[in-house]
């Protein structure tokens, strides 16, 4: 919303796809003698935990032995990997009777862990319309209107901002450099912020003339901004 009011343009987000998150560290925490918690830290800050029911008490040092087997086979590999080959990845990893019993549940509850797409997360934010309704290119019926069934195809607009090559570049598509026709009329100026090793898109949307010397240095502090205060 900031960036609309800043820029005087629609101001667009998206954020980070979760499925090119990376694994950091796996703990488990015995909460009884019947029942584990699985915690995933994920870099960028996104935690998961499942519970784990077990059938037999684990003594702690097994599960320390475990969670340590854990860490050597899976840290550091995207999770979209993780899901695909969690069952090879943990064969033969551990030889004590228990430490296998737990492993072969850890498998079993491993896909349910390591999908985030289930999370509800919002991936597209946008500032308010009413900001580029008011401007002159917008008087009229028809672009009005286009750009009302523009900020209504949300998965559209979460596809256009979010799939956007930068090379660590601010971008800018003008009318039909846009890939899809409904952005035709529009013109699109993003970068990327980054949370930890995930990458997101903020940027604005706006008629194809714009004063594109201010738009771009609101684009390009904003995205560094995000990015550092996503550090803290």
């Amino acid at each position: 919303r900031a960036l609309s009011l800043i820029s005087n343009e629609l101001g667009v987000a998206v954020a980070p796809s979760l499925e090119d998150a990376v694994l950091e560290k796996l703990e488990l925490i015995k909460v009884s003698s019947s029942k584990v918690l699985l915690v995933a830290t994920i870099r960028g800050g996104v935690v998961r935990t499942v519970y784990v029911d077990l059938s037999v008490d684990i003594p702690s040092e097994t599960l320390a032995m475990v969670m340590i087997a854990l860490n050597e086979r899976l840290s550091g590999q995207p999770l979209a990997e993780l899901r695909r080959t969690l069952p090879e990845r943990l064969r033969d990893s551990i030889a004590d009777e228990r430490g296998a019993e737990l492993l072969n549940i850890f498998v079993q509850s491993g896909a349910e862990l390591f999908d985030l797409r289930t999370l509800d997360v919002p991936q597209l934010h946008l500032g308010p319309a009413s900001v580029l309704a008011s401007q002159p290119e917008f008087e009229s019926g028809e672009r009005l209107k286009s750009l009302i069934s523009l900020t209504e195809e949300r998965d559209l607009l979460s596809r256009a901002v979010g799939t956007r090559v930068h090379g660590g570049r601010i971008r800018i598509t003008i009318g039909e450099e846009n890939d899809d026709s409904a952005l035709s009329d529009f013109t699109l100026v993003t970068a990327e912020y980054h949370v930890g090793d995930l990458k997101g898109v903020i940027g604005v949307i706006g008629p194809t003339r714009m004063p594109y010397e201010k738009v771009v240095t609101i684009v390009d502090y904003t995205s560094s901004l995000v990015s550092r205060m996503l550090a803290t």
